[in-house]
């Protein structure tokens, strides 16, 4: 998907995949574009959960996966659907991080309010070895 000015104004199927193109350039203003400031967010990854109920604490969460030493450098594939009234977005993609290989896959269930995402539940492979 190609970057937006304004994430706001996608339609709500759209913004899952704006996440996901955000996410894998490590775009977060424009991730903070496309999340409400006031978010519903709960992840799970291979060592933990996560909670947030800010956008802004979401963004945090978010830096703390794909920091500094994380590079996407291919998005594999982003796809998308919806559950009766929640939309979902899939997403894989592969880069380096600190100086190794890794591939990493997110699924993410999603809802929208004021043309943003307010609430998400988040399910992490983690960065695993390409192999």
């Amino acid at each position: 998907m190609t970057p937006t000015s304004s994430a706001t104004s996608l339609r709500p199927e759209l913004l899952g995949p704006a996440f996901a193109d955000a996410l894998a350039r490590g775009d977060f203003v424009q991730m903070a574009e496309v999340l409400s400031q006031d978010i519903d967010f709960l992840a799970v990854t291979p060592r933990r959960p996560w909670e947030a109920s800010t956008g802004e604490e979401a963004l945090q969460i978010l830096r703390t996966w794909f920091d500094a030493t994380t590079v996407v450098d291919e998005v594999l594939s982003v796809r998308t659907d919806a559950v009766g009234d929640r939309h979902c977005v899939t997403y894989r993609f592969t880069g380096d991080r600190a100086q190794e290989r890794f591939v990493i896959e997110q699924h993410a269930y999603y809802a929208v309010r004021n043309h943003r995402i307010d609430w998400m539940r988040l399910v992490c492979s983690g960065f695993r070895p390409v192999s």
